[in-house]
């Protein structure tokens, strides 16, 4: 049903609405007031071709919109198989802009549509016909959609439509997993070795970063290692010269020997040698750690090198190639198990078939009777 219409410059319109009430609405008017006008914008907005012409003098375009409820189930059907769905109220709007260049812009609840959809969805919106004749009781197309209504049959199409769109979903999965039986081989065995490849390589997040950081230190190594042992016997002296630490450790001695005058410098002194003692701590440890001695420069190269060859063939990251693993070793199993899957699915397709003929048989009983 026809519950608004918008006109905005067509022919001498400037801009009107117009509200439709459930039950008898008449437009009445002498002639030349429009009446023929409405009735254009109602064939424009349901995708009839219009002429420039239509659109008022000295403008560049022309809207007229239309909102339609109680929506018939054929239509709501149609709407569904091009992913458009009504409002919150169950209506559905259409938009149709005219342009004297000849682009327009049709939408179907903001979703923009072709005029031949828009056609196929509208035809059954709405009813036009004049004093002689009714197009669409004329039309044998529209003779099953007249049937339906008078028998009440929606929710039977409803059912054997659910039923068919089951069917159709059990067959496209059917066919996803039958492939040829050499091609599965070959399959399988692309899936085995680049899991094999992926787990032998035992990449983990955040190894490349890792690595650089490594390559780094084994290259600067030999260096830091100098200075800082430099830094260590400073800081702690040998058997034949006193370190940092021990002079400073004396000097504070004598410091506290010197009563109240010095006790500043005394606190300062023992603040510092707590610090450098930490320092020491950490050189010491760093020199202490046989792991950075055992990090090769040319077997971190060799690794990333390694690495990078892998990127190229399974992702850019550490991540996508442990997708990637993630998703072959599932694909693996479901082209290891489809047998059984395509036997499971061949028996619930011979079911749905079923179903549907019985549908089938219950919706034509109904239409016949």
């Amino acid at each position: 049903m026809l519950k608004f219409l918008h006109i905005e410059n067509i022919a001498v319109i400037e801009q009107t609405d117009i509200e439709f009430k459930q039950g008898f609405n008449v437009l009445t008017g002498e002639t030349g007031a429009g009446k023929s006008i409405v009735i254009d914008s109602i064939n424009a907005v349901l995708g009839e071709r219009t002429s420039k012409d239509l659109i008022r003098t000295g403008c560049d375009s022309a809207i007229v919109s239309a909102v339609f409820c109680d929506i018939d189930s054929t239509t709501l059907e149609l709407l569904s198989q091009n992913e458009i769905s009504p409002d919150s109220d169950g209506n559905i709007i259409i938009h149709r802009k005219l342009s004297a260049t000849g682009k327009g812009l049709i939408k179907i609840n903001n979703i923009p549509v072709t005029a031949s959809l828009l056609r196929e969805i509208s035809k059954n919106l709405i009813n036009i016909h004049g004093q002689h004749d009714n197009q669409a009781l004329l039309n044998s197309e529209n003779h099953l959609s007249y049937i339906d209504a008078i028998a009440n049959n929606y929710d039977l199409i409803d059912e054997y439509y659910q039923e068919f769109r089951s069917l159709n979903a059990i067959r496209k999965e059917i066919v996803s997993l039958q492939m040829d039986q050499d091609e599965k081989a070959r399959k399988i065995d692309l899936l085995k070795y680049q899991i094999n490849e992926l787990e032998n390589a035992n990449i983990k997040n955040g190894e490349i970063e890792q690595l650089k950081q490594n390559l780094n230190i084994a290259n600067d190594y030999e260096k830091t290692f100098e200075s800082l042992s430099a830094v260590e016997y400073l800081l702690s002296g040998n058997e034949d010269n006193d370190g940092a630490i021990t002079q400073i450790t004396n000097g504070i001695k004598r410091l506290s020997l010197l009563g109240d005058n010095f006790e500043k410098d005394y606190t300062r002194l023992n603040e510092a040698l707590s610090l450098i003692q930490d320092v020491r701590a950490n050189v010491s440890s760093f020199l202490g750690n046989t792991a950075y001695l055992e990090l090769d420069a040319n077997e971190i190269n060799q690794r990333l090198d390694f690495i990078s060859r892998l990127m190229v063939k399974y992702g850019s990251s550490e991540e996508q190639m442990l997708e990637f693993l993630d998703n072959a070793k599932l694909e693996l199993e479901k082209i290891t198990l489809s047998d059984k899957r395509i036997i499971e699915l061949s028996k619930l397709l011979e079911e749905s078939k079923i179903r549907l003929v019985e549908k089938g048989k219950k919706l034509t009983d109904s239409r016949v009777k």
